[in-house]
């Protein structure tokens, strides 16, 4: 018997080959309750691990970047609609807060109304028991009122520098331009009855928003019986 032989055998009868390694295994099998695995198998392959092929790595990161724009596009939808709810609450307030001024300051009046004398309806002169108040619609805008993208819209004024409402346009048709005036009289000389009409537009135009160049629009309307005593 060679040194080789006898080497050979003396493995076999312990269990051992030199072709395979001994991994521990929880299942009793034979070789002392060890599992032989092969030595040519690379190590992931033995232990039965496996990777993700590109492929699945490309269409795993398609379907989180859909999702992710999916989200990201709801988000701005979400703040927009947030927004423009935000600017048509503050047009309605405007709106009605300048009505219900005006149509408070005609019913309490103590003497005729007085028209603008150079015709401008936007302009009246009101006497109550407080005293008299000039009301007029005036072009300029507080910086901190102002819309970068359009200077069209005005305040309703009084006194220097107070002011009842802003983006007060009186534009109809949404042309840009005033078309109707504040204040309409039965008898400008003598007024007994003063329809009022209020317009007014969103602080910002809505995208989606076809008419009026872009902005959303109230209009209000009154018509007050004067109760002066002659």
């Amino acid at each position: 018997m060679t040194g080789k032989n006898h080497q050979n055998r003396t493995w076999r009868n312990a269990g051992f080959n030199p072709l395979f390694l001994k991994a521990p295994s929880f299942s009793p099998e034979r070789n002392g309750g060890f599992r032989s695995l092969p030595l040519d198998k690379p190590h992931s392959l033995r232990l039965g691990v496996t990777g993700f092929t590109m492929v699945e790595i490309l269409v795993v990161l398609a379907i989180t970047g859909l999702i992710t724009a999916g989200m990201v596009n709801f988000m701005i939808s979400q703040s927009q609609s947030y927004s423009l709810q935000e600017d048509i609450q503050e047009m309605e307030q405007n709106a009605r807060v300048a009505i219900e001024i005006l149509t408070s300051e005609l019913k309490k009046s103590t003497s005729p109304v007085k028209p603008d004398s150079s015709n401008n309806d936007n302009n009246i002169t009101i006497t109550t028991a407080n005293g008299v108040t000039a009301y007029s619609l005036r072009n300029e805008q507080p910086k901190d009122k102002d819309t970068v993208v359009d200077g069209n819209s005005s305040r309703i004024g009084y006194g220097t520098n107070s002011s009842i409402a802003y983006f007060i346009t009186q534009d109809m048709n949404g042309d840009g331009n005033r078309d109707i005036p504040i204040f309409q009289y039965d008898d400008r000389n003598n007024p007994t009855e003063v329809t009022v009409t209020i317009v007014a537009r969103t602080r910002h135009k809505d995208p989606q928003y076809t008419k009026n160049r872009g902005y959303r629009q109230i209009v209000l309307r009154r018509r007050i019986f004067l109760r002066y005593k002659t």
